[in-house]
Parts: structure tokens; sequence; C-alpha cells
């Protein structure tokens, strides 16, 4: 069980990927943005709780793979 603190911090990091997301949607001028929104809750419980995922080392995995791939223009998620 979660304690209400870090029920609390995944809360926040959720409304981070949606902010994210809008303004990567935004930038881009092309996206689906209801089912990126809604994911974000699982996203972050995911990524900051279950999976301990080092939040630094995906940011640049992540750049890497955009960058490697060139799918910057179907990327809607961006990971904190």
């Amino acid at each position: 069980m979660l304690s209400a603190e870090k029920i609390l911090e995944l809360k926040l990091k959720a409304n981070e990927i949606r902010k994210e997301t809008v303004k990567t949607i935004a930038s881009i001028g092309v996206g689906h943005i209801g089912g990126s929104l809604s994911i974000a809750d699982v996203m972050a419980v995911l990524y900051f709780d279950e999976m301990k995922v080092d939040p630094q080392r995906l940011a640049r995995c992540f750049k890497r793979t955009l960058r490697s791939r060139n799918l910057q223009h179907t990327c809607n998620q961006r990971f904190l």
C-alpha cells in the first residue's frame, strides 16, 4: 500500500507528464491528446514507483532514441 505522501508525489508526476505532453503535441502540431493524457497516471506509477526507473538515465536514453531514429514527429509522451 502506498503512503499518502507517495500518492501525492505520483499525482504531481502525472501532472508534469500531462503538461509536457500538451507542450510536445502543441509544438509538433499533431497528436492524439486524449490517450496521451489518460495514460499519465499509469506512466507515473510504473516509472516512478514500480519499475524504479532513474529519471535522469531515462531522459538521456529517450533523447538518444529520438535522435537516432528521428521519431520526433510521432512521439506524444515525453519522459521527465
